[in-house]
C-alpha cells in the first residue's frame, strides 16, 4: 500500500518538473536568439564604422562646424538689425498713437455736435407741440367768435323795427345777404390771417 502511494506521488511530481525544464527551455532558447540578434546588429554597425575613415570624420566635423558659424552669423547679423527694427515699430507706434489720439479727439467733437443736434431738435420738437396747441386754441376761439358774431348780428337784427327791417331787406334784400356774407368773410379771412 505504502509503495502505491510513493509512486504516484513520484508520478505526479515528474510532469510538474517537465514543464518547469520546458519553460526555462523556452526561456534560453529566446535569450540565445535575442543575444545573436545583438551581435549581429554590433557587427553591422563595426562594418559601417569601418567604412568611414578619418578624413570623413574631419569633414563631417568641418560640415557641422561651418554651419554652426553660418547660424551665428545669421543670428548676429539678426540681432544687429534688431535695434532699427525696434526703432521704426517705436516710431509707427508713436504716429498710431497721434492717429488714434486725433480720431478720438474727432470723434469726442462729433459726438458732442450730435448731442447739441438733438437737443436742439427736441426743443424744435417742443416748439412745434406749443404752437400746434396754439393754433388749436386759435381754431377754436376763431370758431367761438364767429358763433357769437353771428348771434350778435342776428340779435341786432332781430332788434330792429319790422318796418325799417322791411325797407332794409325791400330796398337790399339781396343786399344785406351779401352783407351778412362779406362780414362772415371777412371773419373767416381774419380767421385764416
Amino acid at each position: 500500500m505504502d509503495l502505491k502511494i510513493r509512486s504516484v506521488g513520484k508520478a505526479s511530481s515528474q510532469p510538474s518538473n517537465i514543464n518547469e525544464e520546458e519553460q526555462i527551455m523556452k526561456r534560453l532558447d529566446k535569450l540565445k536568439r535575442d543575444l545573436q540578434k545583438m551581435e549581429n546588429e554590433r557587427d553591422e554597425f563595426k562594418e559601417n564604422l569601418a567604412h568611414y575613415t578619418k578624413q570623413d570624420l574631419s569633414d563631417r566635423n568641418n560640415f557641422e562646424t561651418f554651419m554652426l558659424k553660418m547660424q551665428y552669423h545669421e543670428m548676429m547679423t539678426n540681432l544687429k538689425k534688431m535695434p532699427q527694427e525696434l526703432s521704426g515699430a517705436l516710431s509707427k507706434c508713436k504716429e498710431l498713437s497721434k492717429e488714434n489720439q486725433m480720431y478720438w479727439m474727432s470723434k469726442n467733437h462729433l459726438l458732442g455736435e450730435s448731442n447739441h443736434q438733438k437737443h436742439k431738435v427736441k426743443m424744435l420738437w417742443t416748439e412745434n407741440r406749443h404752437l400746434l396747441q396754439e393754433q388749436i386754441a386759435l381754431e377754436e376761439d376763431t370758431k367761438l367768435t364767429n358763433i357769437l358774431c353771428t348771434k350778435a348780428f342776428k340779435f341786432w337784427y332781430d332788434s330792429l323795427p319790422s318796418n325799417s327791417r322791411s325797407l332794409k331787406s325791400s330796398n337790399s334784400s339781396s343786399n344785406g345777404t351779401k352783407t351778412r356774407s362779406r362780414y362772415l368773410s371777412d371773419t373767416t379771412l381774419h380767421q385764416e390771417h
